[in-house]
């Protein structure tokens, strides 16, 4: 698995292992409505996982997820890339947005991907930065540092483009994208999920009509 800049490993699929908790259903019942499973069959390498979330539903329902699992997605449903980012937007086929809420320092939240047998994994923690700053992806060299969320918890590979949820009320604050191990303790990245409904819905606003002119 490549490291980023950091030592940031942005590759979150999954591997030999499954990481966080097996859980049996979703904990927060609004995620369950939000949650799309992704894997791919990658031969010889094993199987890649990951996740991703419903953000919008209007006329087309919209996920998202980390670009690097752009391959566990029919690439006819691809929307389009965040520039600068480890972010994409699809269609998804069904779903609907859970309640969101801003994220903050101390928070106790819930992360939830997937494990390499397919099956739901969680894993809880608690943020420890909502503005912390980092590299932007690698191949975006001219791109201006992120900004992320920073959180302990025993997530690792198979969370990528999970939800991150507030653990009392199973708001959604963040969509994981990163980990490090650091001092011997797994440290877990993600954007606000705020800063990506907030960066939709300025897509999706119509252009204004051209004001007619007239004289004097």
């Amino acid at each position: 698995m490549r490291a980023a800049p950091l030592m940031l490993a942005f590759a979150l699929c999954g591997c030999a292992t499954s990481f966080g908790e097996p859980a049996s259903g979703f904990i927060d019942p609004q995620i369950a409505h939000a949650y799309v499973p992704l894997h791919h069959a990658i031969v010889p390498f094993g199987h890649e996982v990951g996740a991703a979330v419903v953000i919008h539903k209007g006329n087309a329902t919209i996920a998202v997820t980390n670009a690097h699992n752009y391959g566990m997605i029919d690439p006819s449903s691809y929307l389009v890339r965040f520039p600068g980012k480890d972010l994409i937007l699809f269609y998804a086929h069904d779903g609907a947005p859970p309640p969101m809420a801003h994220p903050y320092p101390g928070e106790r939240v819930r992360a939830y991907g997937q494990g390499v047998d397919d099956e739901l994994r969680t894993a809880e923690g608690t943020i420890v930065s909502v503005d912390a700053k980092i590299p932007a992806p690698a191949e975006c060299k001219n791109c201006p540092v992120q900004s992320a969320i920073v959180y302990d918890a025993p997530a690792g590979p198979g969370f990528s483009g999970g939800p991150l949820v507030d653990a009392k009320t199973g708001a959604l604050v963040g969509i994981t994208f990163a980990y490090e191990d650091k001092d011997n303790r797994r440290v877990m990245y993600g954007y606000d999920v705020n800063m990506i409904v907030h960066t939709l819905d300025v897509m999706l606003e119509p252009v204004p009509s051209p004001k007619t002119m007239t004289g004097p």
